[in-house]
């Protein structure tokens, strides 16, 4: 009697593809790069929500602040922030896009960050319109 192997049920083990192929797992690169982008987010918005955050305090401690002698220095590493921390993450961007140039989330973030560029000079510019056009419609105006 012999017996017919090729009915029988084929038992074959599926090897696991390799890491890399693997579309969970990243790259020490993309991880890092990652981490980069949201220290990156951390620091172009937070010292502006930081600030929102804090103004009524600022408002209530005003006459503290002005009066004494060190009052002042409590506005100088909040302004230090929201002048730096946008140009702080536009570095971290810079370099989580040379760490791992195809990283999505470090091309999304530039493209975030040009367009959000491109809407403060078109604010700017808007302004500058709108005082010129209040200054035009006063009275002695040399327009």
């Amino acid at each position: 009697m012999s017996e017919d192997k090729s009915t029988a049920p084929e038992t074959t083990k599926q090897t696991a593809a390799p890491a890399a192929n693997q579309p969970n797992q990243k790259s020490p690169e993309d991880q890092l790069a990652d981490k980069l982008c949201i220290i990156s987010l951390v620091c172009y918005f937070a010292p502006t929500i930081l600030s929102i955050l804090f103004s009524p305090f600022i408002s209530i401690y005003e006459d503290v602040l002005e009066d004494s002698a060190t009052g002042g220095l409590f506005m100088i590493p909040l302004g230090a922030a929201i002048a730096l921390g946008p140009l702080a993450a536009i570095i971290l961007m810079i370099v989580a896009r040379v760490k791992a140039p195809k990283n999505k989330f470090g091309k999304v973030l530039m493209w975030v960050y040009i367009a959000l560029f491109i809407l403060k000079i078109i604010a700017v510019l808007f302004i500058i319109m709108i005082f010129g056009a209040i200054i035009a419609s006063c009275d002695g105006a040399a327009f």
